[in-house]
């Protein structure tokens, strides 16, 4: 706003008129501790360092290349500038690996020359930029974080990047409308499994990557003591749902799964003699929503039917619920 404001003058001498986001720029900038006016004579040893990227489709961090994490654009941010995604995908990426970034001088591999300069200087013209920016800012003060960018090629920045833009083909979305109907019967569900911080249904949830607002990654790992104390939520990745029943039978843990109705695989046989109760609903436009299309847009029914089944709580079991036949209802 500074920018905007000073080229309206006709002289160095004249008076411009102050705006009311200027205001507030000065305000912030005098809120400044005077500990950032200045910068170390000498350079601080970095003791984690971090790659960034992002492309149309996503955004890709890896963490002292060992530690992925990535996210998606949806909704207004895929219509912004490369520069703007840039910028919050590193601001991402700190907030995805912030336990590991506390207190510690970090290295940024950047492939994105204007994101480096705005990073450097912690200005820049465009209103956008600077609002994402004083996120930035405000993240890594508030955590004691130094940041330092360099400039890499893209051709070095090869595992983040390919984060950026591989497509997730098991990031369905279940519809929104059906779910709510679920929690009321079922619920309330306390976590969501498998999802991300674009297409979870509840406030708390396990991804398969680390991203900004995930509790944590790689559900099936997690103590079975942890999933028993949930009501959890469960559309996974079909490849997972063998997985997923051996986890419910071995844990006791009460949990909604979603999956096709394929009766002739051995995991549908197993959920049928877990579940107290299902629910099948037959192909429709609306049932899923792909997260290639930001987890917003249906894009024609699946070629099968699609099974809700409870699973309830079973104290101190660890062999299944026997074969009682579960209460059946046609959607």
């Amino acid at each position: 706003e500074l920018h905007t404001v000073l080229s309206t003058k006709s002289s160095w001498g004249a008076r411009v008129k102050m705006t009311p986001q200027l205001r507030r720029d000065l305000l912030w900038w005098k809120s400044v501790p005077s500990e950032n006016d200045s910068r170390p004579i000498h350079k601080p040893v970095e003791t984690a360092y971090m790659h960034v990227d992002s492309s149309g489709y996503g955004w890709g961090a890896v963490l002292n290349e060992l530690h992925p994490a990535r996210g998606f654009w949806y909704d207004e941010d895929r219509l912004s500038h490369i520069t703007f995604k840039e910028l919050k995908a590193v601001r991402y990426a700190v907030e995805s690996f912030l336990p590991e970034l506390v207190g510690r001088n970090v290295l940024l591999h950047e492939d994105n020359q204007a994101v480096v300069a705005v990073i450097t200087t912690m200005t820049t013209r465009s209103p956008q930029m600077m609002e994402e920016l004083r996120k930035l800012w405000h993240l890594l003060d508030s955590n004691d974080i130094r940041l330092r960018p360099r400039y890499i090629r893209s051709a070095a920045n090869v595992w983040a990047d390919r984060l950026s833009r591989e497509l997730d083909r098991d990031d369905w979305r279940f519809n929104p409308r059906l779910f709510s109907y679920l929690n009321k019967q079922w619920g309330p569900h306390s976590v969501d499994r498998f999802a991300s911080m674009e297409n979870t249904m509840l406030p708390r949830f396990n991804a398969r990557w680390r991203d900004p607002q995930a509790e944590a990654t790689d559900s099936l790992h997690l103590s079975d003591a942890a999933w028993r104390k949930e009501s959890n939520w469960c559309n996974p990745p079909w490849a997972l749902l063998d997985d997923l029943l051996i986890k419910l039978q071995r844990s006791g843990a009460a949990a909604t799964v979603i999956a096709p109705h394929w009766i002739g695989e051995a995991w549908h046989q197993k959920l049928m003699e877990m579940a107290e109760e299902i629910i099948i609903y037959p192909p429709t436009r609306d049932l899923f929503c792909p997260g290639r299309h930001g987890s917003r847009e249906a894009v024609g029914p699946p070629g099968w039917s699609v099974v809700a089944a409870r699973v309830p709580f079973r104290r101190g079991s660890s062999r299944g619920s026997g074969t009682a036949q579960p209460r059946h209802h046609l959607k």
